[in-house]
């Protein structure tokens, strides 16, 4: 059981759900003895561990600014294009729609022949968005680290969305 859940049981006052059946989680101790704090919610989300070593956690409100929905003129364009029937443009108007844009593996197809997608971005404009509009500067320098000009776009493009997977770990309902 989480420790999310626990803790939300136990402010509305309800039996734990392992107390409730009688018993604990195979090899956890009873739940009146685990101590729920921030610190070891870390270990409990995955990624969680790695983005910490990767980023600093932000705040709250370093988050709900970098999550927030930006106003027309500040938002980012990608493209994405499908061989079969042509590209269109998206505008991205939140970090939180870039990364769903970016993460978004069930639609790719890849290896699918004509209903492959194929994500376009300017992956050295989309570092200056994110640091300059989006406001995430430990992200944007991250991404400025890993996807060095030289090389090629598709590993530009992974190191992009392996970072950004990973941040979004850290700003974890916020998103």
């Amino acid at each position: 059981m989480s420790a999310m859940i626990a803790e939300e049981e136990r402010a509305e006052g309800l039996p734990l759900r392992e107390e409730a059946e009688g018993g604990t989680s195979e090899g956890a101790a009873p739940a009146e003895n685990v101590p729920v704090d921030d610190a070891g919610a870390e270990d409990e989300v995955p990624g969680m561990a790695e983005a910490c070593r990767r980023f600093p956690m932000p705040t709250e409100e370093e988050a709900a600014h970098a999550l927030r929905e930006l106003s027309w003129g500040e938002q980012f364009v990608a493209s994405r294009m499908f061989p079969s029937k042509g590209g269109t443009d998206l505008y991205l108007y939140s970090l939180r729609s870039a990364a769903l844009f970016l993460l978004d593996g069930d639609r790719a197809h890849i290896g699918k022949g004509s209903d492959q997608e194929i994500k376009l971005i300017d992956v050295d404009g989309f570092v200056s968005w994110v640091r300059d509009v989006v406001g995430d500067g430990p992200l944007a320098d991250a991404m400025d680290e890993d996807c060095p000009p030289d090389d090629p776009y598709h590993d530009r493009l992974q190191a992009v969305q392996r970072l950004i997977d990973l941040r979004m770990v850290q700003y974890g309902g916020l998103w």
